[in-house]
């Protein structure tokens, strides 16, 4: 959960409630995702006009400090549908709501994978979504309003109804952690709850609460956007990473290059 994040309320509270409700013989598990099951799993408060201060809607966690062309120039090349990053082992049909013009999808480059050794998620766990991906938005691409029941629009439902249900109650221990590969240009939009989010850097990197406040991105820009998606579940070098950065925060590449250090 965001740290600051405004709740309906206290966040102990809303565990108990819903661990009645979604107990694990509930036929809930059994149901298809929809908008108003997932907004009875949030305990975000929309009931202010805003907008909220962007730090109550994101974690700033600082900025990679690396030059991207080369991960932009293989996302070009290699860029494609979910298709793209999907695990072997996920035999499912690639979901209608992906296969809409929203946005491509390439597997991560050079500088980006040491990004993700550097946050050191653990990505063994999650059984069907893409973990590691770097989404592509056009001009005029947009993703409409939703929250994601876990990280992946969904299709980690799986997963939650098949063993790792425990997550539902201590979101904080699945991380979801986004880093843009160029300077934001103007109509390049995200937003987050009742704020939109913008003017960001190449390389800044944020948390956000993909549960519980609603989200949507669109690129009314001329420009592609591109930005890293990393998610798993978190480690002890996640958490560090998580605790002791900010916005002032900044990372460079180390020797060899396949990981960051703290600048």
């Amino acid at each position: 959960m965001i740290k600051t994040m405004p709740t309906i309320i206290p966040n102990n509270e809303w565990v108990k409630i819903k661990k009645e409700r979604y107990h694990p013989d509930s036929d809930v598990w059994n149901l298809e995702i929809g908008a108003e099951l997932k907004k009875d799993f949030s305990n975000y408060d929309e009931t202010r006009f805003g907008p909220d201060p962007i730090d109550d809607v994101i974690d700033r966690l600082g900025i990679f400090d690396a030059d991207f062309t080369e991960d932009i120039n293989n996302a070009e090349k290699y860029r494609g549908g979910m298709e793209t990053v999907i695990k072997p082992d996920d035999i499912r049909p690639v979901h209608k709501m992906h296969r809409r013009e929203m946005f491509d999808i390439s597997p991560l480059g050079t500088v980006c994978e040491a990004i993700s050794n550097f946050i050191s998620l653990d990505y063994d766990k999650i059984k069907y979504i893409p973990t590691k991906l770097i989404h592509l938005q056009e001009r005029n691409q947009m993703l409409a309003m939703h929250r994601d029941l876990c990280p992946g629009s969904g299709v980690f439902w799986e997963s939650m109804r098949d063993g790792l249900r425990e997550l539902a109650w201590e979101p904080e221990r699945m991380g979801r952690f986004v880093i843009f590969l160029k300077d934001w240009v103007p109509g390049q939009v995200w937003v987050l709850g009742n704020r939109n989010f913008t003017h960001w850097r190449a390389g800044e990197c944020f948390k956000f609460d993909w549960m519980h406040i609603p989200h949507a991105t669109v690129n009314l820009s001329h420009q592609t956007r591109y930005s890293v998606f990393l998610t798993g579940i978190m480690t002890e070098q996640s958490y560090d990473f998580y605790n002791r950065g900010n916005k002032d925060s900044r990372y460079v590449l180390n020797e060899d290059q396949t990981s960051f250090i703290r600048d």
